[in-house]
């Protein structure tokens, strides 16, 4: 707050009017304050205050020790909200990186499942379950076959499962094969589909009598030794039959 007295000449220099004194004949006016200030009125009155006029809530300047001075409010707000915005920004980087990590994560899944199901794939055509051997004998397509005393493959049926005990039936050649030369053979848990005439749903058995397969199990009399045959796959189409694990 602020008072203004009038100025005198007072030995020859210029001060304020002391308090208590007046000058005669002379009309002090009025004091009227500008824009930002309070106050004023008719210097005649008596003292006349003029002061500065501040908000409610000031957020920059304050009047502390007759002084003007930064109360620092704002200062403060913006450095909360700086300080909020940061958290906010380095939750958003552990968000994000989370969600990098789970893409990654589902990423190899699906690589992992696509492999599974290109080796069931695989499996389920022949592709993995086989093996090459030499052929003991000419072999057809389709024929199923066991190993001999020298551990070669050939048909069994007629009277060669009787060989030294080497009856057990192995698998089915995937293709015709020379007596001498090499042959794949598919095993147990393979679909086969070099066979014909087949019944959708049958259970079939090693023929006996010929090189290939029958709906009819047993075994000729004259093979004396031999194992008792066992249902050695399933028909899943007229010319695919799923191989049996038999034991």
């Amino acid at each position: 707050m602020t008072e203004y007295s009038p100025l005198v000449l007072i030995s020859g220099a210029y001060s304020q009017l002391p308090p208590g004194d007046f000058i005669e004949g002379v009309s002090p006016g009025t004091v009227t304050p500008v824009s930002g200030l309070g106050g004023g009125g008719d210097l005649n009155a008596g003292n006349v205050s003029v002061f500065i006029q501040l908000s409610a809530n000031p957020s920059g300047l304050i009047f502390a020790n007759n002084r003007l001075g930064f109360d620092g409010v704002s200062l403060v707000n913006s450095a909360a909200a700086s300080a909020s915005g940061n958290v906010a920004l380095s939750t958003a980087s552990r968000a994000l990186a989370s969600g990098n990590s789970a893409l990654s994560l589902a990423s190899t899944a699906l690589a992992s499942g696509n492999a599974a199901l290109s080796a069931a794939a695989a499996a389920g055509t022949g592709a993995a379950n086989s093996a090459t051997f030499t052929a003991s004998g000419p072999l057809l397509s389709g024929t199923p076959v066991g190993f001999d005393n020298r551990g070669f493959v050939q048909a069994v049926f007629g009277s060669s499962p009787t060989n030294n005990g080497f009856n057990n039936f192995l698998g089915v050649a995937r293709s015709a094969a020379a007596s001498g030369g090499t042959v794949t053979v598919d095993f147990a848990d393979t679909v086969v589909t070099n066979q014909t005439g087949l019944t959708t749903g049958s259970t079939y058995y090693v023929n006996p009598t010929t090189s290939g397969f029958t709906t009819a199990s047993g075994r000729p009399a004259s093979w004396t030794g031999a194992i008792p045959w066992a249902p050695v796959g399933r028909a899943v189409s007229t010319s695919g039959l799923l191989l049996f694990n038999i034991i």
